[in-house]
């Protein structure tokens, strides 16, 4: 049985790209979280409530690619789908 989707090689464009995205929205999170949580004067406006659920579904996605990218273990890419979910 051919499996959907391979191993994802870490080193690769689209997921140097994806975590690229990623940490500029957690650096968004971290701005506005501690707003959220501090200040009963700040009301998160309706269009941002949009950007945390997709951010929500963004990290879910990237979860999900985790377990299909390959990982250095001692200086040696190991693209193994077993071991990667181990």
């Amino acid at each position: 049985v051919k499996r959907l989707f391979g191993v994802i090689n870490p080193n690769h464009r689209f997921r140097r790209v994806f975590d690229a995205i990623t940490v500029i929205w957690v650096l968004i999170l971290v701005f506005f979280i501690p707003f959220e949580i501090g200040f009963v004067w700040f009301d998160t406006p309706a269009q941002l409530d949009v950007i945390f659920v997709f951010l929500d579904i963004w990290f879910a996605l990237d979860i999900i690619l985790n377990f299909r990218t390959g990982f250095l273990h001692h200086g040696n890419l190991e693209m193994d789908s077993k071991k990667i979910v181990k």
